[in-house]
């Protein structure tokens, strides 16, 4: 499939592929910026399904919708990370100041 496509066509299916390995290793492992629910796993176990499904499909619409899939998913735990991390910051000022 790969020697018959275009140069575009093989770097998308590559840049694809790696974010599909990336999305499975999230979903097995559990994590992506901090700890994943069942949920969570479940929507990249998703993406990871959608990403190879593309790669395998060979077309460039949908690999390009997959990528804005698993780039959304992504930035979403970023913020909820960040949003974590800054509750866990104010808990520590507020209890570090009632002692």
């Amino acid at each position: 499939m790969l020697i018959e496509s275009s140069p575009g066509q093989i770097i998308i299916s590559v840049v694809c592929s790696v974010a599909a390995i990336m999305a499975l290793g999230s979903a097995i492992v559990g994590y992506c910026y901090h700890h994943l629910g069942i949920l969570d796993r479940l929507i990249f176990g998703i993406a990871a399904a959608f990403l190879f499904a593309t790669v395998i499909a060979d077309n460039n619409a949908i690999s390009l919708l997959a990528m804005v899939f698993y780039i959304a998913v992504v930035f979403w735990q970023r913020s909820r990370a960040k949003t974590d991390v800054r509750s866990a910051r104010v808990e520590a000022v507020l209890s570090s100041e009632g002692t």
